[in-house]
């Protein structure tokens, strides 16, 4: 019989995929007998190859193999026995699955040390190789200081990624109303001027016609 680190991809996970659920079904019973169904409702993620479509015979396939992956299980003694229901439909059929704990514990120990070295180990390296997405050269531009004028003032200085952040009064505003004040002072005082100036002109008009 194949040692588990040797099976093929599609066999590996199938024998992870039925382990997983005996030990999720022993760790909530005192028994060392269990229940599985041979269907799995939902397909675990990464495990998609061994149903890779939901049409009727991907599911059978499915189904076949998880059972071979049960029959292999007691083929190496990693469990007593096992047992399928009769239903006719296989979609339907459940697993009575007899185990010895403490055999079934060692079992699971190694797989799951094969199993980061054949899944996850590559996986993540995987995803180290991805090259990370580019900033936009919106974003590359060199910003020496941005500011937002009113309740709130966000500095950022060269391009450090720390904005600073502090409460300051509506700076804006106050310069906007200063602005506005200023400007009906001058166009005061332009019709003061020009009200003496006529007054002036008025007053030496009358004593010339004296």
């Amino acid at each position: 019989m194949t040692p588990v680190e040797k099976l093929s991809p599609v066999n590996f996970l199938s024998v992870c995929d039925v382990t997983m659920d005996i030990l999720e079904e022993l760790q909530m019973s005192t028994k060392n007998v269990i229940t599985i169904p041979l269907l799995r409702t939902v397909i675990r993620s990464g495990f998609n190859i061994l149903m890779p479509g939901g049409d009727v015979n991907s599911v059978e396939k499915y189904c076949n193999y998880r059972l071979k992956a049960i029959e292999y299980l007691k083929a190496n003694n990693y469990i007593k026995d096992f047992k399928p229901s009769d239903d006719n439909f296989i979609f339907n059929r459940v697993v009575e699955i007899t185990v010895n704990k403490e055999v079934f514990d060692k079992f699971y120990s190694e797989l799951s040390k094969v199993y980061q070295k054949r899944v996850v180990d590559p996986a993540k390296k995987e995803l180290k190789k991805k090259p990370k997405p580019e900033r936009t050269d919106e974003a590359k531009v060199k910003i020496e200081k941005v500011e937002i004028i009113g309740r709130d003032k966000i500095e950022q200085h060269g391009n450090k990624d720390t904005v600073k952040i502090k409460n300051i009064t509506n700076n804006h505003s106050n310069k906007k109303r200063f602005s506005i004040n200023k400007s009906v002072v001058k166009i005061f005082w332009i019709i003061i001027a020009a009200g003496i100036t006529f007054l002036v002109i008025h007053y030496l008009g009358k004593i010339f016609e004296r």
